[in-house]
């Protein structure tokens, strides 16, 4: 969300509006032709029983399709916790930076050593405070890790609650921004039409958005544990045309207000601007968003996805406990140190968007329905056989036989 009003600054207020609708619409049919997909396994016409996303691929398409989804499907979840670990350390730097006047981390490179920055030393603040410099560890990332460890404690039932505080706090935010443009200034002269790098925005533009609305993947996990009387179409689409809504809010009043570098963070301008001056008010104001914003927004749908990338590795005998463990949880982290400085973020969201994201949410839910009545009778007849060895509330399978065409063993939504 902070990167967005960038985007409009840059490509102006018409290209990205344009693809927030449409990728929008796209992402919610998605969804709902996944849902109905879901309707054809057997025996879940009314989702009776725990139906995940790559028991669909596998039903559909087979074993090979199969592997091959789990793949996207771990890029695509461990792509979005990448990005948001990177997005919560860079503002966590820049909240401890404004509020102790410095921050320090160990540099990699060009030298190593202890280095610290400050308001006059720091970036540009396109991203982190430390411009360039490769940072193996910061201060905003010890402070990170002291609010991640205890989420990932909990699991995915009680993590319900901090959802519903998230989305509180976001319209929250965006109300914020809203009131600090009008402190800072409406300038229409920034925010035209068509911006000053039209012609080289749309890959930018597509890349950016797309990411923010994978969310078809968990979609399933969703329906499994869903109330039998939430209206399923309605849920959809609301949720959809309020997200559209709030980037779209965010996107202009930050590029009316401040003059954003492409792939800038709006916290980290709006930090610089009013420490510069500005009421106390306004501040102290940004200051607290700073610190929250990564907690309550970034970290607090970090854990989920973790807990559903362990129980893939675990539950498809892909790989065993501790090895999940550190393609879970581990191994992302450790991805995150070439990307969490500097301008390489705006990249991997660009890219990882385009092949695993794309694959994943708005490709894989389409060809499953399109392939329902052309699916292999074989396998099909396989799935009915094995209904009767598969605990799918369990998440176990009951009995296991070399001759089983069918070896998925379901994911459980608890």
């Amino acid at each position: 969300l902070p990167l967005i009003p960038a985007l409009y600054q840059t490509a102006g207020w018409f290209l990205p509006t344009l693809v927030l609708i449409v990728f929008g619409s796209i992402s919610a049919m998605a969804c709902l032709f996944l849902i109905e997909s879901m309707t054809y396994f057997p025996g879940n016409r009314y989702f009776d029983r725990n139906v995940e996303f790559t028991v669909l691929v596998h039903h559909f398409y087979g074993k090979r399709w199969y592997y091959f989804m789990h793949i996207i499907l771990y890029g695509s979840l461990q792509s979005f916790n990448i990005s948001s670990i990177i997005s919560a350390v860079q503002n966590f730097d820049t909240f401890v930076l404004s509020v102790f006047g410095q921050t320090c981390g160990f540099r990699i490179y060009p030298i190593q050593d202890i280095h610290c920055v400050n308001p006059i030393s720091a970036g540009n603040y396109s991203g982190s405070p430390f411009g360039t410099d490769y940072m193996l560890i910061t201060a905003g990332g010890i402070v990170f890790g002291c609010f991640i460890g205890p989420l990932m404690q909990l699991n995915l039932d009680d993590n319900m609650i901090i959802q519903w505080v998230s989305l509180l706090y976001l319209v929250f935010v965006v109300a914020c921004w809203t009131v600090m443009m009008f402190v800072a200034g409406v300038k229409t002269s920034l925010l035209p039409a068509f911006g000053p790098q039209i012609t080289t925005a749309p890959t930018s533009v597509i890349g950016q958005v797309m990411f923010n609305f994978t969310f078809a993947n968990t979609i399933p996990s969703w329906i499994n544990t869903k109330h039998k009387k939430v209206n399923i179409h309605k849920c959809v689409w609301t949720s959809v045309a309020f997200a559209c809504g709030l980037y779209m809010t965010a996107g202009v009043v930050g590029a009316l207000a401040f003059t954003l570098p492409s792939g800038a963070n709006l916290m980290s301008v709006q930090t610089t601007y009013f420490a510069n001056g500005g009421s106390p008010a306004m501040q102290n104001l940004v200051n607290v968003i700073s610190i929250t914003f990564p907690v309550l927004v970034l970290i607090t749908s970090i854990p989920v996805a973790f807990i559903i990338v362990r129980l893939n590795l675990v539950m498809s005998r892909l790989c065993s406990k501790d090895t999940a463990t550190f393609f879970g949880s581990i191994l992302p982290f450790l991805v995150c140190v070439p990307f969490q400085t500097g301008p390489f973020m705006v990249s991997f969201t660009n890219w990882s968007s385009l092949f695993f994201q794309s694959m994943c949410n708005f490709m894989a839910p389409f060809l499953i329905f399109i392939f329902l009545d052309q699916r292999n009778t074989v396998m099909a007849q396989s799935v009915i056989d094995e209904l009767e060895n598969l605990d799918l509330d369990g998440a176990i399978k009951k009995k296991v036989s070399e001759d089983d065409d069918f070896d998925y063993v379901s994911i459980a939504s608890t």
